[in-house]
């Protein structure tokens, strides 16, 4: 269910100027979308077509547009003037009655309820919202890690995080690591194949086998030790999530996380379906390759990062190219969501490769883009000043 808050900003929306088409709700017309169009100071009317859609879709399992057309009484700000470019239109704003006057007379007309009890209501929510007013003047959010449901601060870190441990000025846990014995059959499942499964014998020679050599030694590479980090966690009853271009094999066919079988291209997903993994995982593993919306799937997985700490969400690109059209995420939601909402998200970005000179589109990686993203981390170098927003302010 879509829903178009269509407030007709003017100078950026003007149909004639800037759209091919007369209504912004038209883009789903080819998608053969039902569109319902509602004059949003309606309220009755609103509701009833919302509640349509919301029928709509239950019962058929399908798309619905819901368009509901307003305006801005100030433009797009409270400072814009809205009428140095559209006149015509806020002359006639300026002249009716504000849909909060519309349905006030309306109920009155019909006798639902008296003048004097709409007065008393709004005097209510005005008192109400001046008292929230005068409170955010000297409103400080902070981390707290409670289980208070009355406390005021960012909710984002109750529920489902209480008990988290969060580092403090800085500090760093006070224990780290593994049993090394179990991060060496965690990494032998990962080249732990079923003997029926026929495995590519480029894999099975320089691949496999060579991996289960390092291993036996005491070696791990950079695949062997990702996938062992993963499998930790999956042993400990965490979730891994990874997904991006080609995730599942990895960009420089290095991870092989999920292998092919050559006779019936059937799949075999070690740390899922090995014998190791069965017994010992707790967690849920997923690893997907996705499809080309890099800014629709990077911003999925945001939401998906946000909904519990016990995921560990990753998304992937493959070249710079890859991350460049993620990058409205990036900026509107992963860099000040905490800022904005007081959201914090662990959703880890992967970036293979770096500028490798593979031509003007692979190579644009912008690597200082990343560095520009990092915030400070409790401690400022500089100013040595503690940073009071929460004691773990970091992007990266």
């Amino acid at each position: 269910m879509h829903i178009i808050t269509n407030n007709q900003v003017g100078f950026t929306t003007e149909p004639t100027h800037y759209r091919s088409f007369a209504n912004s709700s038209d883009l789903v017309k080819p998608f053969e979308v039902p569109i319902l169009r509602v004059n949003s100071s309606d309220v009755e009317a609103v509701i009833k077509a919302c509640r349509f859609a919301v029928e709509y879709w239950s019962k058929y399992g399908k798309d619905v547009m819901l368009d509901m057309i307003g305006y801005r009484y100030y433009g797009h700000n409270e400072v814009d003037e809205p009428s140095f470019t559209q006149p015509i239109m806020y002359k006639r704003i300026r002249e009716m009655p504000t849909p909060p006057q519309q349905y006030q007379a309306k109920l009155v007309a019909e006798g639902v309820v008296t003048q004097a009890e709409i007065t008393a209501l709004r005097e209510q929510i005005e008192a109400h919202f001046e008292q929230e007013y005068q409170q955010s003047l000297t409103f400080v959010p902070e981390l707290k890690n409670t289980t208070d449901s009355n406390y005021r601060g960012s909710r984002s870190l109750t529920h489902k995080w209480q008990g988290m441990q969060f580092s403090q000025n800085g500090s760093e846990p006070s224990q780290s690591g593994y049993d090394p014995d179990k991060l060496v059959q965690i990494a032998k499942a990962t080249v732990d194949l079923p003997k029926d499964f026929s495995v590519h014998p480029r894999l099975e020679k320089m691949f496999i086998s060579s991996r289960l050599k390092q291993i036996n030694q005491g070696q791990f590479d950079w695949a062997t030790a990702e996938a062992a980090a993963f499998g930790s966690l999956l042993c400990d009853g965490y979730n891994v999530r990874l997904v991006g271009e080609d995730s599942e094999r990895g960009t420089f066919s290095q991870r092989h996380a999920v292998y092919t079988d050559q006779k019936y291209s059937t799949t075999y997903r070690p740390l899922l379906d090995s014998t190791f993994m069965k017994r010992n995982g707790k967690g849920r593993y997923q690893c997907f390759n996705t499809n080309l919306s890099e800014l629709g799937t990077m911003a999925y997985e945001y939401g998906y990062s946000m909904e519990s700490p016990k995921n560990l969400v990753l998304w992937e690109a493959q070249f710079g190219d890859f991350y460049n059209p993620a990058q409205l995420v990036i900026d509107q939601y992963l860099m000040c969501s905490e800022a904005k909402w007081l959201r914090q998200t662990g959703l880890v970005l992967l970036l293979p490769h770096g500028f490798d000179g593979a031509g003007p589109e692979h190579s644009t990686c912008h690597m200082e883009r990343f560095l520009q993203n990092v915030n400070s981390q409790a401690y400022d170098n500089v100013s040595g000043s503690f940073d009071d927003l929460t004691g773990q302010n970091i992007n990266f």
